[in-house]
């Protein structure tokens, strides 16, 4: 160490003078640290940020997707499982029943139910998007069992639009009935199943599929499934919202009651 115009510096063999700041009484292994990582830190700066990053690209390459690992669980699996087999078991309850092949007289309103829902299906593929109304008062003087109004537009709408995919059928008006049913069946399952455990999921299933009501409103197109549908979102999403009182749960109690 040496003085150089009242300042206090240290040389190291090898590398240049380094001007320091002002010190009482710095060491020599201090002063030979300082002046070596003054010269070299952006290369050993630069040489980590590379190696990182390297090894960052090898572990991304290597490394098992845990998003989708996280949604192949057993658990998930099984549910998914059991989802599936109860939009079967719908289908075949259908089938058994003779449904796809019986008139559309299970009471006095199934008719009305079915051409309300074709016509909404004529108007999307023929009239849209000009008046509905003019387009409805035409169709109910060619068939008179019209029931807009009467019951609520939502599954007229939905089996209209279902249609417009699985075709313009008495079968595919008894497969959107199926797949409410199998939307409703398997809400009951996982919902009991998160709130209790699987063999009161089972059971609870079993009770529901074995009710008498249940194959009525499943072998005729009614809008009776699919209000069921909402009414049990509805009052999970109530109760939810009487027990946390989340924003969340209230919109949606809102949105299932509309």
């Amino acid at each position: 160490m040496r003085k150089v115009h009242g300042r206090q510096t240290w040389h190291q063999p090898g590398a240049s003078t380094v001007e320091e700041t002002r010190l009482e009484d710095p060491t020599p292994q201090a002063s030979r640290a300082i002046s070596w990582y003054s010269q070299r830190w952006p290369e050993r700066v630069a040489s980590s940020i590379l190696l990182k990053s390297r090894s960052m690209a090898l572990l991304k390459l290597n490394a098992p997707d845990h998003r989708t690992a996280a949604w192949l669980t057993p658990a998930r699996l099984r549910d998914s499982a059991f989802c599936l087999l109860f939009g079967l078991m719908m289908v075949v309850i259908q089938y058994r029943s003779g449904a796809f092949t019986a008139d559309l007289a299970l009471d006095w309103d199934e008719p009305a139910h079915a051409v309300s829902s074709l016509m909404v299906h004529d108007y999307l593929v023929q009239d849209f998007p000009h008046d509905p109304l003019q387009f409805a008062w035409l169709f109910y003087g060619h068939y008179s069992k019209v029931a807009i109004g009467h019951w609520p537009p939502l599954f007229y709408l939905a089996e209209g639009i279902w249609m417009l995919v699985a075709g313009r059928s008495q079968v595919a008006l008894l497969l959107f009935v199926a797949f409410c049913a199998a939307v409703l069946i398997s809400s009951v399952y996982l919902e009991v199943q998160h709130r209790s455990s699987t063999v009161a999921a089972v059971l609870s299933v079993a009770v529901l599929m074995s009710s008498r009501v249940f194959h009525i409103m499943l072998c005729g197109v009614r809008p009776d499934m699919l209000m069921t549908l909402l009414a049990f979102w509805a009052t999970v999403h109530c109760g939810e919202y009487m027990r946390f009182g989340s924003r969340r749960s209230r919109n949606l109690f809102v949105v299932f009651t509309v």
